[in-house]
């Protein structure tokens, strides 16, 4: 959307400057209101066009547009702009332009600090994506994609930097709804299948029930709970800013993560365990003075769905857990091994799966679905 050039206000009525962006020299005036404000103030920011035209698309072909004396609108000597954007955004932004200090830059280990810099990041985003500021806009993307990566080993190493600061203030923690919605609307589609997983764990024990749901390429054919879009609509919910087609996702994502999951603890890896050689294993035994009790012990706890999701929120974590039980039984070494190597198989798979189970992708006729090729790297 452009901003409008020549808006019908009445430009003799005192704006409230910021005097954060009140340049003395500048030649332009940025008019933005503040949704949150109960007073309807406008706020005024006093910059310079060749400092936005010089990072924004839209800003340097407004400059240029050709207008009559009578039609400009100007407030306080200079050319007026009115913003139709959120007045904390449009301040975080230009603040970024002014103070270099304030940018971010993508860090591999998690700080209070940082992840401040990844929410505002998350606010401002759309604005920059809207107003083509490229540069800035590449340089923001790369903040995101650190906090939601891609592969799982980065997001192994995120989240375990991020579990003490989560136990002691969860405001700090960057919103996956907003992350969502910058997928999709400003085109970062690299962040969403951690955003959707990241969503999932936070809303795990939200009272929203729905069936696995199957999504046509066009959002068509969805259904969704009453109480999920209800938490949707509320300001401050995990869910805010979604619409229907985003929880229905979320929720079809969860369905597919939990049945998964389950599958693969009660029937694949005790298949992938039992079905191999055990160094205690005596010629012409089957399964007697082997590692197989150990190995059903455990997993016979976690046969159904609401088993595991008593043990941990996030299935990922959740077999980390198990696998760390394995270390206290008695087994040889070789099992032992193997035991490890099968779990970190079937993370990778989990999380090579999560575009796919919440339906940001699908799959190309003909193209293999499984698990097995993973076991075959072991």
């Amino acid at each position: 959307m452009t901003p409008t050039k020549c808006p019908r206000i009445d430009t003799e009525r005192e704006f409230a400057h910021d005097t954060s962006i009140w340049m003395s020299d500048g030649n332009l005036v940025i008019a933005v209101e503040d949704p949150g404000d109960d007073l309807e103030m406008t706020y005024a920011f006093k910059c310079h066009m060749s400092v936005l035209a010089k990072h924004s698309t839209v800003f340097e072909a407004l400059f240029t547009l050709p207008q009559s004396p009578d039609q400009a609108e100007t407030y306080d000597g200079v050319p007026l702009v009115v913003l139709p954007d959120p007045y904390p955004d449009v301040k975080e932004l230009l603040q970024m332009l002014y103070d270099p200090s304030r940018l971010p830059y993508p860090c591999r280990r998690a700080t209070e600090e940082w992840l401040q810099d990844v929410f505002r990041v998350s606010r401002v985003f759309q604005l920059v994506a809207k107003y083509e500021l490229n540069a800035l806009r590449d340089r923001l993307k790369d903040v995101l994609e650190t906090f939601w990566p891609e592969t799982l080993k980065e997001w192994t190493d995120k989240e375990d930097t991020v579990q003490e600061l989560r136990r002691h203030d969860t405001s700090v923690l960057p919103r996956p709804n907003i992350a969502i919605r910058i997928g999709y609307d400003a085109g970062v589609p690299s962040i969403l299948p951690a955003a959707f997983y990241n969503l999932h764990v936070m809303t795990s024990r939200l009272p929203m029930d729905m069936a696995c749901c199957n999504l046509n390429a066009d959002g068509s054919n969805y259904a969704h709970s009453q109480a999920g879009w209800q938490l949707a609509n509320l300001h401050d919910s995990p869910l805010s800013n979604l619409g229907v087609k985003e929880i229905a996702q979320l929720m079809q994502g969860r369905d597919w993560l939990w049945v998964v999951v389950t599958n693969l603890i009660s029937e694949v890896i005790r298949d992938a365990l039992t079905n191999r050689r055990c160094a205690l294993r005596e010629p012409g035994s089957i399964l007697k003075k082997t590692c197989y009790p150990a190995t059903d012990g455990i997993l016979g706890r976690y046969r159904d769905a609401r088993d595991l999701r008593e043990l941990c929120d996030d299935p990922l974590d959740g077999l980390i857990l198990i696998k760390k039980r394995f270390r206290d039984q008695t087994m040889c070494q070789s099992c032992r091994k193997h035991v490890c190597k099968i779990f970190d198989a079937f993370r990778q798979y989990i999380w090579d799966e999560l575009p796919y189970f919440f339906g940001i992708k699908s799959r190309k006729e003909g193209e293999l679905y499984g698990y097995k090729r993973y076991l075959d790297k072991i």
